[in-house]
């Protein structure tokens, strides 16, 4: 049975908000400290002008309880603010608890920000050595790695230069190359590495799966990229609002997430965006949504799984005949992608009346993981009766488009069937 890394039992974490003051003659300026007893009430200050402010405070983490082993890759999810930082500040022992107890076995390499550990007067070379020496290793153990962290990390060229002069990129990849090849028990990652090109996102995500996979490292891993989460991570948590929401398999954490998000915004089920609506109005499309088979979360789909799109109207005239229905789909850069019709299949509606839904089913959806957003039309011959550009947004998480195949995406718009085979 594998050896507990990482245990939390009512870890929590607040902060006082409010504006930061300077003390007036007498005193009374707020410092940023809890109250005696550890009470969350509100607290008066001076804003140095005579006048009273009140301050309140928010827990960023609150009665978390959560237990990691040897080996696991655990993926953390949740919105900004949801307390998925503090948390592993928490644990690499950067910031303290406000209560509950967080145990850690074993030395903690974290990548929390770029440049975290670093001197930015010192060169590349002298801070490798600094953040080895920090973590309790001799120069001769720090050496025998030295070479290995210079070429992962590619900047071999600028080594012996102040990383003040790196670029951001240039200093994530050091970072990330400093802490996954020192001897460290436990990694922990933050979204940092979003600054890295894609090569350089997938060379770490591959070395963090040899960590956690081969030498039995633990790797918490904080990213919004539900791809790679999924993908990479053996375990999940999905963090909102500083408490714990879900745990488990990453794609149902994922899904979860990402439902409730669409849930709360837009994009909840039915829910469409209407501000540049165009047509005649003789139908109107009154709501939509995207679903995969055996999923309740709103508006999202799965490669390689049925996705269907389901749109309600409301047509008060008598007299329409040979509707249209016009589905176009662009991906997060407003591109469109395909364009999904009736009239392109043969399958216009030849009456439509009062109120009703109409479906479009995709056997596999080929589209990549990302998010994406449908324009839709409905029309008649010669009258467009309802235009809603940009109308629903929806979410494709990754699976399995090929049964033989790899999850991870290839590079292009789509996924295309197709089939090898060695010629005669």
């Amino acid at each position: 049975m594998p050896k507990l890394a990482i245990r939390a039992h009512g870890l929590s974490k607040r902060y006082r908000l409010g504006t930061s003051i300077f003390a007036t003659p007498g005193g009374g300026g707020a410092n940023g400290a809890e109250e005696p007893g550890g009470k969350a009430s509100a607290a008066q200050a001076s804003n140095g002008n005579g006048q009273r402010i009140r301050d309140s405070w928010i827990w960023a983490l609150r009665d978390l309880d959560l237990e990691v082993s040897e080996g696991d890759l655990l993926g953390i999810v949740g919105p900004n603010g949801a307390g998925k930082s503090t948390l592993l500040k928490l644990l690499s022992r950067i910031t303290a608890p406000t209560s509950g107890r967080g145990e850690v076995y074993g030395r903690v390499g974290s990548l929390l920000e770029v440049g975290t550990g670093f001197n930015w007067e010192l060169t590349g070379r002298e801070n490798v050595y600094l953040n080895g020496m920090i973590l309790g290793m001799t120069k001769r153990e720090i050496a025998s790695r030295f070479d290995e962290i210079v070429a992962f990390s590619g900047t071999g060229a600028f080594i012996d230069t102040p990383i003040k002069r790196y670029s951001s990129g240039m200093v994530a990849r050091l970072g990330f190359a400093v802490a996954a090849h020192l001897e460290t028990d436990i990694l922990v990652v933050d979204e940092v590495l979003a600054v890295g090109d894609v090569a350089f996102q997938r060379k770490c995500l591959e070395r963090m799966r040899t960590l956690a996979g081969q030498q039995g490292k633990s790797v918490l891993f904080v990213s919004h990229n539900a791809e790679s989460v999924i993908d990479l991570c053996s375990r999940a948590i999905w963090l909102d609002e500083g408490r714990l929401k879900a745990a488990g398999d990453p794609r149902t954490v994922l899904q979860a997430y990402l439902g409730a998000g669409r849930a709360n915004g837009n994009g909840a089920a039915g829910a469409l965006t209407i501000a540049a609506r165009g047509g005649s109005g003789d139908l109107q499309i009154t709501g939509g949504s995207v679903s995969a088979p055996g999923s309740n979360a709103v508006n999202q789909a799965i490669v390689g799984q049925p996705m269907t799109i389901r749109l309600t109207y409301h047509a008060p005239r008598k007299d329409l005949i040979a509707i249209t229905f016009t589905i176009g789909i662009r991906d997060r850069h407003g591109r469109k992608i395909a364009s999904l019709s009736t009239r392109v299949r043969g399958q216009d509606f030849p009456h439509l009346e009062g109120e009703g839904t109409v479906e479009c089913r995709i056997e596999k959806c080929p589209l990549l993981p990302g998010s994406y957003a449908l324009d839709l039309e409905a029309s008649w011959p010669g009258t467009a009766l309802d235009q809603l550009p940009g109308a629903l947004a929806f979410e494709v998480l990754p699976g399995r488009y090929f049964a033989e195949g790899l999850v991870s995406s290839p590079d292009g718009l789509l996924f295309l069937d197709h089939e090898w085979s060695e010629a005669r």
